[in-house]
């Protein structure tokens, strides 16, 4: 199958019907973007988060990586760079069906704008309490948190200030010791 000459939003349906090719694919609202393979100083980054929040993390939750999906519907779901969720809300098939407790982007120079701007409002509108922004160029952090439908900013450390974050759980950020070689 193909999508170039496809019509009309894209679908999970349709997705899954691809060849694998090591690109990761997510949808808002039936728009799909696809992004290449991340560079190692994302991945570096993406793997210390992984190891800081799982260290801190309660029991009954799990820290996960791309590639896993959060799937919303037919013509919206995500894939976050890193998520933190409930146990008890993995299916089954081992799908993530409900909004995670935390999710985690990594900014890259392609997805920054993306990142900042339409995954805050989806991931928002889909009722994700956290959602926090980790810029490795900079190195920086912004925290966000749910509040009427929209994210307010929680915290916002750069290079080796430490975010002291109490929700969903405590732990302390830096965002300099994530992309330090």
């Amino acid at each position: 199958m193909s999508l170039a000459a496809h019509y009309g939003p894209v679908t999970w349906d349709d997705v899954q019907a691809l060849p694998p090719d090591g690109r990761r694919y997510e949808s808002i609202g039936g728009m799909l973007t696809v992004t290449p393979s991340p560079n190692a100083w994302h991945q570096l980054c993406v793997v210390r988060m992984v190891l800081l929040l799982t260290g801190a993390a309660l029991e009954d939750m799990l820290v996960l990586t791309a590639p896993f999906d959060w799937y919303v519907s037919q013509i919206e779901w995500f894939e976050p760079d890193v998520v933190v969720l409930q146990k008890e809300d993995v299916d089954a098939d081992g799908r993530l069906r409900t909004p995670p407790v935390l999710v985690v982007e990594v900014a890259s120079p392609s997805t920054r704008l993306y990142d900042l701007n339409v995954k805050r409002a989806a991931y928002a509108a889909n009722g994700c309490p956290h959602y926090w922004i980790v810029d490795p160029d900079e190195p920086s952090l912004l925290a966000l948190s749910l509040d009427g439908g929209a994210y307010g900013e929680v915290g916002s450390v750069s290079g080796t200030e430490v975010f002291p974050a109490t929700s969903p759980f405590p732990v302390e950020v830096c965002p300099a010791e994530l992309v330090a070689l």
